[in-house]
């Protein structure tokens, strides 16, 4: 398998992530290979930071985003950018359109949770 892989020096990065995930049984252990377990061992003793991702949207709410899409290029042709910014307030569309830096300072919330506290607020 992996003399089918071009250009050849990818045969050895292959070789290496095989290795490194305990693919290549029986594999004889290279320089290359007990550098990257070293790194990994010393890796695993760090403290591991606090990351934290949105969830991607499930197929039902990629179906509201985009029905939620057309509606504000609806809003957008016929009344402006602002009506359409307006119109996606309280939006699915809205929480999605948040960058990761926004979504932080909101406190991390989840998509129903977002739109549960902006329907409890006023408009």
């Amino acid at each position: 398998m992996l003399d089918k892989v071009k250009p050849p020096h990818h045969q050895y990065a292959l070789y290496l992530a095989l290795q490194a995930i305990n693919e290549l049984e029986g594999a004889a252990p290279t320089e290359s290979s007990i550098a990257l377990a070293e790194i990994r061992s010393s890796l695993l003793t760090m403290p591991q930071p606090d990351v934290r991702l949105r969830l991607v949207p499930t197929e039902e709410q990629t179906s509201r985003l985009e029905e939620e899409r057309q509606r504000i290029a609806a809003i957008y042709r016929r009344e402006g950018a602002d009506a359409a910014r307006a119109g996606l307030k309280g939006t699915l569309l809205a929480y999605y359109r948040m960058d990761h830096e926004q979504w932080l300072r909101a406190g991390s919330p989840s998509a129903e949770d977002y739109l549960a506290d902006l329907a409890k607020s006023p408009a």
